[in-house]
C-alpha cells in the first residue's frame, strides 16, 4: 500500500483541486532515471492527462517504452491493486498510437482479446493490475493513473 492511499481512497478530486503538495502527489517512486506516481483519484483519461501535465511539474501520463518499464509499472499496479490509465492514445488519428505527441513504437497489447479492438470509439489505453498487456477503452471511463517525469 502506498502512503496516502487510506485517507484518499474513494475521494474524487477534479484537476483544479489537486496541488503539488497534495497527499495524492508526494510519494514519487524512482526507477531508471524517472519518477513515477500512482494517483489514487479515479478520473477519465483527459483529466488524468491534465493533472499530470498541468499540476505535477513537468510530468505526463506514463509512457511505457520497454518490457522492463512495463514490468515496473505492472509491479506498481499489482502492489496498489488498482488499474490505471497510461499515456497512450490514438484519439488524434485512428490507429496511430502516440505517447503524447510522439508516435509509439513499443506495444504490449493483449493478444488473447485482439487489442487494440475498439476502432474509433476506444482511443485510450489502460493497464490492468491483473495482466501485463494493455487494453484500449473509451476515454470517458474512470481509472486511477500513473504520472511520470524525469528524475531531477
Amino acid at each position: 500500500m502506498y502512503e496516502g492511499e487510506t485517507e484518499l481512497y474513494g475521494t474524487h478530486k477534479t484537476p483544479s483541486d489537486i496541488t503539488s503538495d497534495d497527499p495524492l502527489v508526494v510519494n514519487w517512486t524512482e526507477w531508471n532515471q524517472h519518477l513515477y506516481l500512482m494517483v489514487y483519484n479515479a478520473t477519465d483519461w483527459g483529466n488524468a492527462f491534465s493533472v499530470c501535465q498541468e499540476k505535477l511539474s513537468n510530468a505526463h501520463l506514463v509512457y511505457i517504452e520497454s518490457e522492463e518499464e512495463n514490468s515496473f509499472v505492472h509491479s506498481m499496479l499489482t502492489e496498489s491493486d488498482k488499474d490505471a490509465w497510461i499515456g497512450l492514445s490514438d484519439a488524434d488519428e485512428e490507429g496511430t498510437w502516440k505517447w503524447g505527441s510522439v508516435v509509439a513504437d513499443f506495444f504490449v497489447w493483449s493478444e488473447w482479446s485482439n487489442e487494440p479492438d475498439g476502432g474509433t470509439r476506444e482511443n485510450c489505453a489502460v493497464k490492468l493490475q491483473s495482466d501485463e498487456p494493455w487494453y484500449d477503452i473509451e476515454c470517458y471511463h474512470e481509472f486511477y493513473f500513473i504520472c511520470e517525469r524525469d528524475f531531477l
